[in-house]
């Protein structure tokens, strides 16, 4: 399962961290944007070609993965690239129906009061108090994705022999009719 961490670059440790926990557990995170924003600093301080380069990246990712995990910062911390990828997320899940998109508190915030903090966040699949509870919750996902994945397979098999089954008795009329000529 492919996840994009989205968070603000004030709160990089935060969002390595959660990075770093899901790769852990076995969940794919295909980029990491903390790396370049390591490499090139803030926003503000690199060439408008660099920083079109980096975000086109990011949003090329945002568009690839099964859910995106929000680490909603708290009050006072200013971030815009966080609020674009979790506009993106949402826009693509009104037309294609994904990916998932879960809000994650920022420590000590409560959901409602994070819920009140905008209107969009209505718009999420998931809101969690934390990071523990987003692991939590992404590994029901991913539970769920493999019992999804089995009952398809499973599926397949049962139409392909009621497929046979079909063909089969086919044939038997047919020989039958020759038969009773």
């Amino acid at each position: 399962m492919k996840i994009y961490v989205a968070g603000a670059s004030a709160e990089m440790a935060r969002a390595e961290s959660m990075i770093a926990v899901l790769r852990g557990n076995g969940f794919e995170v295909p980029f990491d944007w903390t790396e370049p924003v390591k490499r090139h600093g803030h926003a503000n301080d690199v060439s408008p070609t660099v920083a079109d380069a980096e975000s086109t990246n990011a949003l090329r990712h945002v568009e690839n993965v099964d859910a995106v995990v929000c680490l909603v910062p708290p009050v006072g911390v200013d971030t815009i690239g966080l609020w674009v990828e979790l506009g993106v997320a949402f826009a693509l899940r009104g037309i294609f129906d994904y990916p998932h998109v879960m809000i994650v508190a920022p420590a000590g915030a409560s959901l409602r009061d994070v819920a009140k903090r905008s209107i969009m966040f209505a718009r999420a699949d998931t809101m969690v108090a934390s990071e523990a509870d987003a692991l939590v919750e992404l590994e029901a996902m991913r539970g769920a994705r493999r019992v999804e994945t089995l009952g398809r397979r499973y599926a397949a098999r049962v139409l392909s022999s009621i497929r046979e089954i079909v063909r089969g008795a086919n044939r038997l009329s047919e020989v039958l009719s020759e038969h009773a000529r």
